[in-house]
């Protein structure tokens, strides 16, 4: 295996530092201290969860003040708590033949194995319940600042009508954290393409690969691939917000996402359900923008009844 920079050590006041090193091959860990492993995975996650943190804020201030500090810090939170449960489940329900007899790797998530599906279903869930609670929590919280000014939270707390405001409003935030988690699954070599021989592949360990393809060395980024199409949904998201019609961005989210997950999954080699056919993702994908569609029908259709009443 050729080998760009090569591990190092050192030994610091008792501390034990551990460069892993890059290579040909992408590694899970970026470094060691005291035996005590950092991987890229929960990095870039971290990194996403930071960044979207900070783009709904200025979206939140952009919006007058639909949260207050207190609000979105919480609200983030139970995101990222729930989010992450929920994506773990749902992989462990799929895989569940291996997980029955390894319980302890469950907790493992350092070594990859989330859905983006089981994170959705958790969100909205969570969405669900916490614009409950903010639409009926007690008004005396305290103040905030809005235009240079201090006004009682309960000023900017009516502007929380529904479950579609606090869904319109992470919207962004979620696209964040998918393009930079579908990188930390670059470094644990998984969700890899077919292979291929244009110059875009990448090389995958052979003990990473299906046995359907040990003599491949490079394969499609698939990940790649959705990071990119991500991209685009941000953007996409992010301008559809100029039309104030609640819940818009994200049922726009959802689809565009769904979208582009069916399609790419068509290269996609790792291991999933069959159902009609299809792997699951694109059966689920395509759910997914069936609801969203109807929802979409129906609520248009309710408006224009309202119209002509």
């Amino acid at each position: 295996m050729l080998t760009i920079l090569q591990p190092s050590a050192y030994t610091f006041q008792g501390i034990d530092f551990e460069w892993h090193g890059l290579s040909i091959y992408p590694q899970p860990i970026i470094f060691s201290i005291n035996e005590i492993n950092f991987y890229w995975y929960g990095f870039l996650i971290s990194i996403g969860i930071i960044s979207a943190y900070s783009l709904v804020s200025c979206l939140n201030k952009k919006d007058q003040t639909l949260l207050n500090d207190h609000q979105l810090s919480s609200l983030t939170l139970y995101l990222t708590l729930f989010g992450l449960i929920g994506a773990r489940l749902y992989s462990v329900v799929l895989d569940w033949d291996y997980y029955k007899n390894n319980l302890i790797d469950i907790v493992k998530v350092w070594q990859g194995g989330m859905s983006l599906h089981g994170a959705i279903i958790f969100g909205i869930l969570t969405l669900l319940l916490y614009a409950r609670y903010c639409m009926h929590q007690s008004v005396d919280v305290g103040l905030v600042r809005l235009a240079g000014r201090t006004i009682p939270v309960e000023h900017s707390k009516k502007q929380i009508k529904t479950f579609w405001d606090l869904a319109d409003l992470v919207a962004p935030g979620i696209v964040v954290t998918q393009i930079f988690g579908r990188f930390g699954n670059y470094f644990n070599q998984e969700l890899f393409g077919k292979p291929t021989s244009w110059f875009f592949g990448i090389p995958i360990d052979i003990v990473n690969r299906p046995e359907l393809y040990k003599s491949a060395t490079h394969f499609h980024p698939a990940f790649l691939y959705e990071a990119l199409w991500n991209v685009l949904v941000l953007i996409i998201v992010l301008f559809w917000r100029r039309f104030k019609s609640p819940g818009s961005v994200f049922l726009i989210y959802l689809i565009l996402y769904s979208v582009g997950r069916f399609f790419i999954e068509f290269i996609r080699i790792d291991d999933t359900l069959i159902v009609f056919g299809m792997r699951l993702p694109q059966v689920i994908s395509l759910l997914i923008i069936f609801v969203c569609g109807i929802i979409i029908t129906v609520r248009k259709f309710l408006k224009s009844e309202r119209s002509t009443v």
